[in-house]
């Protein structure tokens, strides 16, 4: 018997490892594949929500990307602030153990892995007003005078000045910082 217990424990530990490893392949393949979706991910936002500075360019040459947005468009008045981290449109879905048993070094994975992927770095941020009631900023002055031109700016190159109009009402220490969006075909 004592020889018996010596060869199961032995085969027990040959499988247990057998299954770490395994189990580590197969981690491994789908990180990988979540990498490819997630950078995959990250190139349609690019190209869906340009920065401004290109948009800028766009203005500059004529580009077609100008006015480019309707209101039949499903990113129509998504609004470009910047670059940051922004949660995956695509999630990954995993089940979920009613009981986990702490010694199983496997058991916390698929969870720690959705975790961890979870974020997108360096993406587009989208202000979406289709399904904002209203928006508040809050912040240093000089921020917020950022945003309001990014807004402003965006806005008024994406989307047709028929379509989308803007009205301003700020107080007198902003009107001269402010004048030159009397220009815009986009504001009343």
């Amino acid at each position: 018997s004592v020889v018996s217990f010596v060869k199961e424990n032995n085969d027990y530990r040959k499988e247990t490892q057998k299954r770490i490893e395994t189990y580590n392949k197969y981690i491994e393949e789908k990180k990988r594949t979540i990498e490819s979706s997630r950078s995959n991910e990250l190139r349609i936002r690019n190209l869906i929500f340009e920065s401004l500075e290109n948009s800028i360019k766009e203005v500059d040459t004529f580009g077609r990307r100008l006015f480019e947005k309707s209101q039949e468009d499903a990113d129509f008045l998504q609004i470009y602030l910047g670059i940051g981290k922004v949660e995956s449109s695509n999630q990954i879905a995993y089940n979920k153990q009613e009981f986990v048993d702490l010694e199983d070094p496997l058991a916390t994975i698929p969870a720690d892995l959705a975790e961890e992927y979870k974020y997108i770095e360096n993406a587009p941020i989208v202000l979406d007003f289709n399904t904002s009631c209203g928006v508040g900023v809050v912040g240093p002055k000089a921020i917020l005078e950022q945003i309001l031109k990014n807004i402003t700016l965006d806005i008024s190159i994406r989307h047709f000045y028929n379509e989308v109009k803007m009205v301003y009402i700020l107080s007198n220490n902003y009107t001269s910082k402010m004048q030159w969006i009397r220009w815009l075909q986009n504001v009343d």
